[in-house]
């Protein structure tokens, strides 16, 4: 069971100067974080809420100095359902909704809504027998998103910024794989993605991502069920935005991020509870500080 759940969750994987403090935000990262859970070899349904914090600088002098900025509360709750094609592939679809907070000195800006739908094929590539002492597989997925969810930019308004929306406005891709190797008490993931964004109708393209990630497991056994503690680091890098034709400042950069998180499952059920924390960073030329971050999921599989 623990191999099976790793699997179905290892690839689920800023204002004193209004303009130049709202290109410094971290609200884009949603966009580029949509990972549609992986259901292993069993059709599913789940849930999964997400929570990202940041706080962002109007300039480099207002970071040197500390000022006040801008404090960031985004949330994502997704869900998704899954179903077997054949033996090896199954297709997922997903759909978000968001609720975004931004904090500033005198003002308070949010949003709500319904976010991109996203479609995912997976497809198992390799895996051992099932007699083995070390169990390893190796899996990939090709995923669409459809720009379902809000994308109104105005750049001479906040809450009107391509950097807070609930929504890219564009068909965007994305390829991931997964490498599991399991015994009877411990686990290895490794994973890797790469998101491709196209141009929306208002001229605007989010900057292209990868992400890659290393999880260790340790599986504890209590009757029918398994508690599974795990840590891990993710790596996280986005390209500057493109705005007709030209690159956005204060867009793009990267995250390196410590994880640690607990899983319990049993043999129909999942719920995995995850923290991270930033290592390194320097997102929108460094005016974006990482928070925490924290995720819950859930799954149920038939």
């Amino acid at each position: 069971m623990l191999f099976r759940y790793l699997l179905a969750i290892g690839l689920m994987v800023g204002w004193g100067r209004p303009l130049a403090a709202c290109d410094a935000c971290g609200c884009s990262l949603l966009l580029g974080n949509w990972g549609p859970v992986v259901g292993g070899q069993r059709p599913y349904v789940g849930l999964r809420w997400q929570n990202q914090g940041y706080h962002s600088y109007a300039d480099a002098t207002d970071l040197a100095d500390k000022r006040l900025g801008s404090r960031e509360n985004f949330h994502v709750l997704e869900a998704r359902v899954g179903f077997m094609l054949a033996k090896r592939w199954q297709l997922s679809l997903g759909l978000p909704y968001l609720w975004l907070d931004r904090q500033l000195e005198s003002q308070q800006l949010s949003a709500r809504g319904l976010g991109d739908l996203s479609l995912q094929a997976n497809v198992v590539l390799w895996s051992s027998p099932q007699a083995a002492a070390i169990q390893q597989q190796l899996t990939a997925s090709v995923a669409i998103k459809a720009p379902s969810g809000r994308f109104q930019a105005e750049d001479e308004s906040l809450s009107g910024h391509p950097n807070f929306q609930l929504g890219s406005g564009s068909w965007d891709a994305n390829w991931a794989g997964q490498y599991l190797l399991s015994t009877e008490r411990n686990a290895f993931s490794a994973e890797a993605s790469l998101r491709l964004n196209t141009t929306n109708a208002d001229e605007y393209r989010y900057g292209h991502r990868t992400q890659a990630s290393l999880r260790y497991y340790r599986r504890m056994r209590l009757g029918s069920s398994s508690w599974s503690p795990n840590v891990g680091v993710q790596y996280e890098y986005a390209a500057r935005d493109v705005q007709r034709g030209y690159f956005r400042q204060h867009t793009g950069g990267y995250f390196l991020l410590a994880q640690t998180g607990l899983q319990w499952t049993r043999p129909q059920y999942g719920l995995e509870i995850s923290a991270m924390l930033p290592l390194a960073h320097h997102w929108a030329d460094g005016l974006v500080v990482p928070r925490q971050r924290w995720s819950v999921q859930w799954l149920y599989f038939f």
